[in-house]
């Protein structure tokens, strides 16, 4: 995690982890947040609005998708073009195959971004 923020904040029983300001965001370009060594996010911002997803592309979990192309809601990875959208991470209907892409929760508050990062079982291609 990037920069010195304040300590986390609770909404709803959620604890969200301040990730960077929200200045450092730039409309329709992907920046990447190493969360922990488990967790790579990339975040983007449509419409003045913040999107936390997974940095790994679930096609052939490369880490990439921050690098990759916006139109509309649609991040397209620069790898091997695999569409997904970044506001529920639904694949394309172009894509060959169902994986979803992981989305997180973001709340920015005074100029910071926040990202809820809940604990999840490892995938099992991280496992093998």
């Amino acid at each position: 995690m990037e920069g010195d923020f304040d300590s986390s904040i609770i909404i709803d029983d959620k604890e969200y982890l301040p990730v960077c300001k929200t200045s450092d965001v730039l409309s329709k370009r992907g920046i990447c947040i190493e969360v922990n060594e488990d967790v790579s996010i990339a975040l983007f911002k449509i419409d003045n609005s913040c999107y936390a997803v997974s940095n790994i592309c679930p096609h052939q979990h490369q880490p990439v998708i921050s690098a990759g192309i916006i139109e509309g809601t649609m991040i397209t990875c620069p790898m091997h073009g695999w569409q997904f959208d970044i506001c529920n991470g639904l694949p394309s209907s172009a894509n060959k195959g169902s994986a979803t892409l992981q989305t997180f929760p973001v709340v920015e508050q005074n100029g910071i971004v926040y990202v809820h990062v809940a604990e999840q079982p490892k995938p099992k291609w991280m496992m093998e």
